[in-house]
């Protein structure tokens, strides 16, 4: 596959956990968080009908350290933005996808979490805001993560080919490759 033209894309996933916010002073808080992140990406190539279509699945556990500074407001309204470390362990790695060669198709599944980096260092920028909601506060939350690990260090890929109800297992090395793992995360919640 060396020198194809890849079509590359993002990959949509869900993000939830939890987190305590302790206030330092005046409107800086400090915030560690639990979080369980999909990542992933999709890449194709094809040339006519025929080519290959494949999303990867990359699931972490993540453990986000966010300095939080509200911006104080009248009202039940309060806006914040926030930046901080974070560290991701790689729970696991898989791909998933197709192969169409004149009008037949076969599937493709594989695993490269040996070929995965078990740990992953990233950086959060955001904000949003808490809008007062009973004894608490309903909160919406975007942010970006940008990715400072390489997360495919080079090893071992394993395949599972199915074609017309077979299958045929093979395993495929693959080198370290350039590739971080940035991403828009969407959350809502509520604050105790």
């Amino acid at each position: 596959f060396e020198g194809m033209d890849w079509e590359k894309g993002s990959r949509m996933g869900m993000a939830g956990g939890v987190y305590m916010n302790y206030p330092v002073a005046g409107s800086f808080s400090f915030q560690p968080e639990l979080l369980f992140v999909m990542k992933g990406f999709k890449y194709d190539y094809f040339v006519g009908e025929d080519g290959l279509d494949m999303e990867a699945r990359l699931n972490y556990i993540e453990l986000p350290l966010i300095a939080r500074f509200a911006i104080p407001l009248e009202g039940a309204i309060s806006p914040w933005f926030c930046f901080g470390p974070s560290i991701g362990f790689n729970m696991s790695s898989d791909i998933e996808g197709t192969f169409t060669l004149g009008g037949e198709t076969m599937k493709l599944s594989g695993d490269f979490s040996d070929a995965a980096k078990g740990t992953e260092f990233s950086l959060l920028f955001g904000g949003g805001f808490e809008y007062a909601l009973g004894s608490g506060a309903l909160t919406f939350d975007i942010r970006y993560e940008l990715g400072l690990t390489k997360f495919i260090k080079g090893g071992e890929v394993k395949w599972v080919a199915e074609y017309e109800g077979e299958k045929e297992e093979s395993t495929d090395e693959i080198e370290e490759q350039d590739s971080k793992n940035n991403a828009f995360i969407v959350m809502v919640g509520y604050t105790f």
